[in-house]
């Protein structure tokens, strides 16, 4: 049971890593080709 725990806590923890990282890079990417089609 504690192991089972423990790698649903480390299979939540990354996909949740995964999601934030997907945002943050959409987010750039977007910003930054505003600034070029802004220019």
């Amino acid at each position: 049971m504690r192991s089972a725990r423990g790698s649903f806590i480390g299979f939540v923890t990354g996909t949740v890593l995964k999601l934030v990282i997907s945002i943050v890079m959409c987010i750039y990417f977007v910003s930054a080709a505003y600034h070029i089609i802004t220019k």
